[in-house]
This record gives structure tokens, sequence and C-alpha cells, in this order.
């Protein structure tokens, strides 16, 4: 696949990073990961102006490109087809910013998955909020879940309220109302959590685990998978019907 490193378009094999650079050494930088859809780029501007504000808290600079020009290209070096696209901004010598752009093909599987839940100690840090390349923690618990059989961990705090997935927002419905955990520095406040929000009466309210069992269905969503529904969270299972007005929005936003 063709991607992008500091303005030259490489095959990935060909891209080398200075192993002395912040980026590499302490995991400096942010990133976003979307995907395409039939040549075009979903939900790219909102993409770019969390990667922006995320540089800003984080203290470094924001290249001035033109990302959406830069993408474009992308898709046609790559022949069009469905992508990941996955952004990286990192500090690669004290105060100068490499831009990495690294291009798949995308692959989704969309069936039900079982959700593990897998930590009770999710703290609030400085940066929760900000999607880093501090991922350490996600990949790990991630992993953990994938070993005992479940496809996503589902995080908890201290106080047993539900956080966030490792990879994904997570919503639950009762009824006809949808319910997702507030965005108050504990989660990462995702792209498509925040169009969902934005473009249907979602609740936003603490959820602890012992509520789990009085939901009827449950999702998770993330820009690449759009909305995946849950089957079962520990031993506790649900009806993973999709919803049909959210089935429309993803159409119409080309998640779909």
């Amino acid at each position: 696949m063709i991607c992008y490193y500091n303005g030259r378009y490489l095959e990935e094999k060909f891209i080398r990073i200075p192993v002395e650079s912040p980026g590499f050494q302490y995991g400096y930088g942010v990133f976003t990961s979307l995907r395409t859809n039939h040549g075009h780029a979903v939900l790219i501007t909102e993409h770019l102006k969390r990667l922006e504000e995320s540089c800003k808290i984080i203290g470094i600079s924001y290249p001035n490109v033109d990302f959406k020009s830069i993408i474009n290209e992308l898709i046609r070096r790559n022949n069009n087809i469905n992508l990941r696209i996955k952004i990286t901004l990192f500090e690669e010598n004290i105060n100068q910013v490499a831009l990495l752009i690294i291009v798949t093909e995308l692959k989704i599987d969309n069936t039900p998955k079982s959700i593990k839940v897998i930590s009770n100690n999710y703290q609030v840090t400085s940066f929760r909020g900000v999607k880093s390349l501090n991922y350490l923690e996600n990949v790990h618990l991630h992993r953990e879940a994938i070993k005992t059989g479940f496809d996503e961990g589902l995080l908890l705090n201290s106080k047993k309220l539900i956080c966030e997935c490792c990879y994904a927002n997570i919503f639950l419905v009762r009824g006809e109302k949808i319910y997702t955990p507030k965005a108050n520095d504990n989660i990462l406040n995702g792209i498509i959590r925040q169009e969902l929000i934005n473009n249907f009466s979602i609740i936003e309210q603490d959820i602890s685990f012992a509520e789990l069992p009085t939901f009827d269905k449950a999702f998770f969503t993330n820009s690449v998978q759009g909305i995946v529904y849950i089957k079962k969270i520990n031993d506790i299972e649900y009806r993973s019907q999709p919803i049909p007005k959210l089935e429309e929005w993803e159409k119409s936003i080309g998640l779909k």
C-alpha cells in the first residue's frame, strides 16, 4: 500500500522513523483513525478538528498542510479501494513535527461481539480525552480480553461506573432510549459518539456495572467499524438486532 511520510508518497516498507525521535521514545504524539467508503473519507473534517485540538493540548504544532488533498491522493494511488487511514503526528525532533499517514485495506466484521469487563480502576488522567500515541493500556487490556475468548474489553473506574471499551465508545439501550457514559475527561470522546449525540436524543449519564442487566441492547462505536452490536457482556446477553434509524444514519454518512 502507498502511504505518506513528511511530504513523500512511499510504500510502507520504505518508511523509516528515527529511533531517537520523542514520538518513538516516549509516545509524544497524537493520531486519529478513519475509513473511506467508495473514495470518500468519512467525517474527515471532524477528525482533523480533533487532531488539531489534541496537538494544542499536548503542545506540538499542527502542520500547515492540505490533509484532504493528501488523503484524496492516497485514495487515488491505492486504486480507490475502501481503506483504513491512520493519521499520526509526532515529535520527530525537538520542535519538529512529523506527519505519517498509514493506509491499509479495510476489512470490517460487524457480527455482534462479546465483551468482558476487565478493569475496575480506569482512572482520569491528564490526557485521557486525547487520542495520544500512549495507547499501551488500551492495547494491553484488549489483549487480555482476547486471551479469555472475548472480542473486546469494557473498562470500569474505581466506582464501578462504565467508561468505554478498549477501542470504542459504548452505548446501551432500554426500550426506545439510548444511553452512554458521560464524557467527563474519563473517556475518549470519539467522533462517531459525538455525531450520534448531535443527531439523536441520547442520554449521557453515569451507568454502573450493576445496571447492565437492565438494558435490552448494547453497541459500541468507532470511526472504522461504525456501529457494532454486542451480544454479551460477561454473562449478560443482549438482543443484537440492528436499530433501523441508526442503520439509515450510518448509510447517510458513508459508514455502510
